[in-house]
């Protein structure tokens, strides 16, 4: 008997059924590795926002700490400054009294010490010696003061009345010159006026700016040109013939010490301080008459 198309071997378990073709494996290991990559991205994402967020969570409280920590200081330093620039209104320390020192320690009353202290002489001094230097920017005078008023300290220099306070001391100061007779270096006195000023540098080394108040015409007889005096004032006394090329009379000019612009002025002192009695004034021309 022969087998025929129509007859088929019973289906069975022991049927093998044709292989299906199947997908290739690649396929699937590809879709899992795509699932997987997706699953990470998103993971990433959201660690990232986790990372931002806390970022700036952090910024921010960085930030206002530096603010805090800036502001503080500022604050307190322009406080400061502000201090030490206000004028001070507390009552002053024991150390800023009167008196004393920072160191409490007291201070030397200067007037005390000028007061103690012995006043200034010129020593010996023999007539024709140099005591000074007068200056009359006025009419261009420099001139040297000699001791004594005779014809012999008038013929180079001008002269110094011995019987008067000698320049820089309290009472008045009397000078003396020719006019015209050489040298002739009061010639323009007339032209001194009140407000002038004449500078008179000592031999002792004081500097004394006297400014003048007054000019007058005088006969050679008028002692009180040369007695008159302020008390407590430090005066001088310019004083040669007039009019030019006559003896007849005597132009004075009277001027005062400015004290704030000199030296100290030393307590009146006649013969520069010498024991005995000095000479009298000389009744020469352009002199005054002997009192």
């Amino acid at each position: 008997m022969t087998d025929t198309p129509d007859e088929l071997p019973p289906t069975g378990d022991l049927l093998v059924q044709p292989r299906q073709p199947g997908r290739p494996r690649w396929v699937a290991a590809a879709a899992v590795l795509l699932v997987g990559i997706a699953v990470g991205s998103v993971v990433a994402l959201r660690h990232a926002d986790d990372d931002t967020d806390a970022a700036a969570t952090a910024s921010s409280s960085s930030t206002s700490s530096t603010v805090d920590n800036t502001t503080g200081p500022s604050s307190s330093g322009a406080a400061t400054t502000i201090e030490s620039i206000a004028p001070t209104t507390s009552e002053p320390d024991e150390t800023d009294a009167p008196g004393t020192t920072a160191d409490d320690e007291p201070t030397t009353d200067v007037a005390s010490t000028e007061d103690s202290s012995p006043p200034a002489t010129y020593g010996t001094v023999e007539p024709g010696q140099g005591i000074a230097t007068m200056k009359i920017p006025k009419i261009n005078l420099t001139a040297f003061v000699l001791a004594g008023s005779s014809p012999a300290q008038m013929a180079t220099a001008v002269g110094h009345l011995s019987t008067t306070s000698a320049p820089g001391q309290i009472g008045n100061a009397v000078v003396v010159g020719y006019r015209t007779q050489a040298p002739a270096l009061l010639k323009e006195l007339d032209l001194v006026a009140v407000g002038d000023v004449i500078e008179v540098d000592t031999v002792l080394g004081g500097v004394y700016y006297y400014q003048v108040d007054g000019t007058v015409v005088v006969e050679p007889s008028n002692a009180s040109i040369i007695t008159a005096s302020v008390p407590n004032k430090a005066t001088l006394t310019v004083v040669t013939c007039t009019p030019k090329g006559s003896t007849l009379q005597r132009l004075v000019v009277h001027a005062t010490l400015v004290e704030s612009l000199s030296s100290p002025a030393d307590p009146a002192q006649v013969n520069y301080g010498q024991a005995g009695t000095p000479p009298s004034p000389s009744i020469e021309p352009c002199n005054m008459t002997a009192v």
